[in-house]
């Protein structure tokens, strides 16, 4: 995710690696490039217009949320109709979410580890089955 700075931030690159069902890649895709351009502000209302399209539960609404226009994600609606397929959907929008809450540019380079610290390499599975005793 890439963000600029201050209350007029915007959305300047979104990119997504990641393996998942062709719903949950889809929705990915069609994501970044509808918020790409678009205010920080306006990227969170898009969350919130699409989960409220999905129909997750919770989600506080602000006025004009409901006037926004969702374009070609409005090709997902049908996922509604399968409930276990809805969490595929959301999944790319809630990493999105995620990012934007995590995105601060006074956070240190790095990613906000300590100097010297690295995130946990995922073992494979091998390595994993080594360690069963």
């Amino acid at each position: 995710l890439s963000v600029g700075e201050g209350d007029d931030a915007v959305v300047t690159d979104v990119k997504i690696g990641g393996q998942g069902c062709s719903i949950s890649q889809s929705s990915a895709s069609m994501m970044t490039q509808a918020v790409i351009g678009k205010s920080v502000g306006e990227a969170r209302a898009l969350i919130r217009r699409f989960r409220s399209m999905m129909g997750i539960e919770g989600i506080e609404s602000q006025p004009g949320d409901d006037d926004i226009d969702l374009g070609d994600l409005e090709a997902l609606q049908g996922v509604v109709k399968f409930p276990v397929r809805i969490k595929c959907a959301v999944l790319g929008w809630n990493t999105l979410a995620d990012a934007l809450d995590h995105a601060d540019p006074t956070r240190p380079p790095g990613g906000g580890f300590r100097r010297g610290a690295r995130p946990r390499r995922a073992r494979s599975l091998a390595e994993r089955q080594a360690f069963r005793f």
